[in-house]
């Protein structure tokens, strides 16, 4: 792929081999592309990881301390979307997000909405999905950290006369932290470059990075150019997983001692 990037693009054709830097110049001079799909990119991947471990965290809590076989069903449950390929799962929430698919039917039931509110080739359709896939991954890493937490702590914080809330504040949710953030790193890589579902449920007017790679090598036949945006995403991906865990670490793990 880091050879491709540097071919140059024939058009009409294919592509010819070079070393040139014309597909590099093209995106990172051109302020619609890092506005519309690199930024653009990392808006929904921040936001949309922000909100599944937000959604993760309590069922994560309520597993880790379930027992026995309530537990494995519950881990069961939180897996099993892991288990759909990628396409039928989209096309399943296709289905529930048709005009007066599942719902719309719910919200207009409950007298949340009083009309069909356009999930389809939108941006809410998006996030919902990307949000939907990431739970799972977010629960694995929470787990982690939960399951390691010792549950004397909190026996001990509440015979000294702290309450159910106060116990959870001070000692659990400050220890599930290296979880959190760990969770928070898978699900924002996943997000930054995710393809299928705004392919599927967004289309060409939500550029994320993956769509526009796709639209470049399978429609517009510029293998230079999709391999270029591809560089340009991984290296931007990594370059932001490895700021925000020094930072992490940095300014927090180090006052907690981890």
């Amino acid at each position: 792929m880091i050879r491709v990037s540097f071919n140059q693009h024939i058009a009409g054709g294919y592509m010819k081999a070079a070393w040139v830097l014309e597909n590099y110049k093209k995106f990172l001079g051109d302020l619609w592309y890092l506005r519309n799909v690199l930024f653009f990119s990392f808006k929904i991947a921040v936001f949309s990881s922000l909100l599944a471990i937000i959604f993760a965290y309590p069922p994560s809590l309520y597993i880790a301390r379930a027992r026995g076989r309530k537990k494995q069903l519950l881990l069961t449950l939180t897996l099993s979307p892991l288990l759909i390929g990628m396409v039928c799962l989209i096309f399943g929430w296709i289905v529930i997000f048709r005009g007066h698919g599942l719902l719309n039917l719910f919200t207009m039931w409950t007298g949340i909405t009083s009309e069909p509110v356009k999930y389809l080739y939108s941006l809410k359709g998006i996030i919902i999905c990307l949000i939907y896939i990431s739970i799972p991954f977010a629960i694995l890493n929470l787990l982690d950290s939960l399951g390691r937490i010792d549950p004397s702590l909190e026996e001990a914080a509440m015979n000294v006369g702290a309450n159910r809330w106060q116990s959870f504040l001070y000692i659990t949710f400050p220890l599930s932290t290296p979880g959190m953030f760990a969770g928070s790193l898978v699900v924002f890589a996943l997000n930054f470059c995710a393809f299928a579902v705004p392919l599927m449920l967004g289309g060409e007017g939500f550029p994320m990075a993956g769509l526009v790679i796709y639209i470049q090598s399978m429609e517009l036949n510029n293998m230079p150019f999709a391999a270029t945006i591809s560089m340009i995403l991984l290296i931007s991906n990594m370059g932001v997983l490895f700021i925000y865990s020094k930072l992490i670490h940095r300014f927090f793990f180090k006052r907690l001692g981890v």
